[in-house]
């Protein structure tokens, strides 16, 4: 293993010795420093095989963090919908907009500020497909709004295949 080499998940071996020493227990064979050829994956195979990308990982390793924080959170934000409203008035973290404006949701499914706000929330942690569906449910709810249809028209923008368009 290269000498750079860096666990790049929790739970795996932090060092090259203790990733080779694993590796070669679940059968990978080796030739000097590299698995042998038998034992690699192309790109091409390992998406055939269903297996994700890397982008693909992150943004389920980037949700799952997410929504631990957020339903922690949450269960620590006041039960009253005027105090949930003046907390969703100030400056706050992405994620603990998602918390505060999912709990005035939870009270009032109809509040579409509360629905923008959480579809931002969402966008400016990078979780797009969240985004989308909080806006989307906003125009369902209102289909003239014009910050939820701004915001879908900028997710549409980035999307993979999209070019930027000033």
């Amino acid at each position: 293993m290269p000498d750079g080499f860096i666990a790049s998940t929790p739970g795996l071996p932090s060092n090259p010795v203790e990733a080779r020493d694993r590796l070669a227990g679940e059968g990978v064979a080796f030739h000097g420093e590299r698995a042998s050829e038998r034992c690699r994956y192309t790109v091409e195979q390992w998406r055939s095989a269903g297996c994700p990308s890397g982008a693909e990982v992150v943004a389920v390793r980037l949700l799952a963090d997410v929504e631990t924080y957020v339903e922690g959170q949450i269960a620590n934000l006041p039960r009253r919908l005027e105090d949930l409203l003046a907390l969703a008035r100030t400056e706050t973290l992405s994620a603990d907009a998602v918390a505060v404006n999912r709990a005035i949701i939870a009270h009032a499914p109809q509040d579409i500020p509360a629905r923008n706000r959480l579809g931002r929330a969402y966008q400016e942690l990078g979780l797009i497909e969240h985004a989308r569906t909080a806006f989307q449910a906003v125009i369902r709810l209102d289909p003239g709004n014009l910050i939820a249809t701004k915001r879908l028209q900028e997710l549409r923008r980035t999307e993979p295949g999209q070019g930027r368009r000033g």
